[in-house]
């Protein structure tokens, strides 16, 4: 009798077990992938709520347009992958995407996620405008394959599908870097705004959680108001007051004490976000008050450094404002930290130094004590102002993996933003760099190799991609080499390299036979002959330069 009753309670105790477990994966049970589109026909809706404009979208400033907008924007790369035509509707039965749901307070500003609360429903939530630009971004790159590689409708890359399939697994995202923007150069660039467009596709963002002191003293005292009541606001430049007539070489006298009322009277009350950074140029006061606190010291990229009076100017208007955070740049006549100052706790700063001078040890060890200085100066996460140009030189500029690898460096080092100038020349052959930047700057844990593969084959098909990523190899072992930066265009460090030709001598003489081999290559074994076409076709561009 004791062993039946012992059996009849293990028994009871299994079953217990049991379903304990199928109650705990009910809700997955319940889930089931979202099928869109089946056999090249719409299989699902997308849902817009129709009281979009209650307080859950208020906090989060989502408007009506925009959410139209990027629905309509999923409509269209769906429709151009498949050639179904999601309806969008407000009310719906069946498989759908609820899009969107906000979560004002809940995730990271520009956050996302999608989760999948019931059967074939996957829900798209955000937390602002930007995060639903970005959400709608991930969704097609991850769901449908879409890349864009590189601006223009060429770098746009859409897979065909005959069927799309969402599996029902939870995705969250939040960048890493809260400041992700380069800028792409005036009007006058070609392509400048499929530029901008083709950086927030890749999840970039536009200066809005701060982190680029802009050369901004210019606006806070400007000439046109003080120039000839208050000459005193202006630099002494070879024993003369200097009244400026233009936006650049000058600054204000840093030690004249009534500047510090005026920079701040011209703050707007409102502000929450100011730019103290130093115009453009030199042109630093040299009236006995400014040299008795700066000295002529000449700092690590050749000038005379005024750190410190700039940081007591820094200082003082801070103090008056404690309600703002003020940015400031660590730029070229101001680079160095002065030792024995310390920061108001609103001053926020950037780094201003190109990024590629350290595959230079010396000059990675140099700029690794300065930051761990202006760190400890601030206790704030720091700012890069980077400089990644591509297109001032003769030869593809590829560094795309030491870029990426270093952008996760800083990363490790308390970078949290970073801002500079790319300023394309509407060639699109170095956009490796940024296509792998941009993916860093948003997940940290991305892997680079992976990236690259992913750009190749997006680029130009699984078949010919080895040898693309052969030749954007063989382009970043000449560029990263420590011995590039011994030719004479890059020999002196510097916040930024200005351009030249000396940089050619470190090219072997087979250059150009190299890589018209492996290009060609690409163009014969790609399934996007277009896209490698345009590749061959701009590298033979170069031809006519060196004769």
């Amino acid at each position: 009798m004791k062993h039946t009753f012992e059996n009849q309670f293990h028994i009871k105790e299994d079953f217990m077990k049991i379903l304990i477990l199928f109650l705990l994966c009910l809700p997955c049970l319940l889930k089931a992938d979202v099928q869109l589109v089946k056999n090249g026909k719409a299989a699902a809706s997308i849902l817009i709520p129709s009281n979009w404009k209650t307080v859950k979208y208020e906090k989060i400033h989502i408007y009506e347009t925009e959410i139209n907008s990027q629905a309509k924007r999923l409509v269209e790369y769906i429709k151009r992958s498949t050639g179904a035509e999601l309806p969008i509707c407000t009310k719906a039965e069946g498989a759908q995407i609820q899009f969107v749901q906000a979560a004002p307070g809940t995730m990271d500003i520009e956050g996302f996620s999608f989760t999948f609360p019931s059967k074939d429903k996957v829900v798209i939530t955000v937390n602002g405008q930007r995060s639903l630009q970005y959400a709608v971004s991930e969704f097609l790159e991850r769901y449908l394959g879409v890349r864009w590689i590189f601006p223009t409708e060429l770098g746009t890359v859409i897979p065909k599908h005959s069927n799309v399939i969402i599996p029902a697994k939870e995705v969250r995202m939040q960048p890493s870097y809260l400041g992700r923007y380069l800028a792409g150069g005036n009007n006058k660039v070609p392509h400048v705004d499929a530029y901008y467009r083709w950086m927030l596709d890749n999840k970039g963002n536009f200066l809005e959680r701060g982190g680029h002191p802009n050369h901004n003293l210019l606006n806070l005292l400007p000439v046109a108001k003080y120039g000839k009541s208050n000459p005193e606001f202006y630099p002494i430049l070879n024993g003369k007051r200097h009244i400026p007539t233009q936006n650049i070489h000058w600054q204000p006298c840093f030690t004249e004490p009534s500047v510090i009322d005026a920079v701040v009277s011209n703050i707007p009350a409102d502000a929450k976000r100011v730019s103290l950074g130093v115009n453009d140029g030199e042109g630093f006061c040299e009236c006995s008050r400014c040299i008795a606190i700066d000295g002529k010291k000449i700092n690590r990229v050749g000038q005379i450094d005024r750190t410190r009076s700039y940081l007591m100017f820094c200082n003082a208007v801070a103090r008056k404002r404690p309600d703002v955070e003020f940015w400031i740049n660590a730029y070229w006549c101001v680079l160095e930290y002065p030792e024995g100052i310390k920061l108001e706790p609103n001053l926020r700063y950037a780094i201003a130094y190109e990024s590629t001078q350290f595959a230079d040890p010396d000059r990675f060890n140099r700029i690794k004590i300065l930051m761990d200085k202006w760190q400890k100066a601030s206790g704030n996460p720091l700012s890069w102002y980077d400089y990644l140009y591509g297109g001032r030189y003769l030869f593809p500029r590829i560094f795309a993996k030491f870029l990426g690898n270093n952008l996760k460096w800083r990363y490790q080092n308390n970078v949290r933003y970073l801002t500079g100038e790319y300023y394309p020349d509407g060639k699109w052959t170095d956009s490796i760099n940024i296509y792998v930047a941009m993916k860093v700057l948003w997940d940290i844990n991305a892997d680079i190799d992976a990236l690259i593969d992913d750009y190749c084959i997006a680029a130009v098909g699984a078949k010919a991609a080895p040898y693309l990523k052969k030749y954007f190899e063989y382009n970043e072992k000449i560029w990263t080499s420590p011995k590039m930066l011994k030719t004479s265009d890059f020999a002196k460090e510097t916040t930024y390299f200005s351009g030249g030709n000396g940089y050619l001598s470190r090219f072997p003489d087979d250059y150009v036979d190299r890589c018209e081999e492996l290009l060609k290559k690409v163009l014969e074994l790609s399934n996007s002959k277009e896209r490698a076409k345009y590749f061959y076709e701009k590298f033979n561009e170069i031809k006519p330069h060196l004769l």
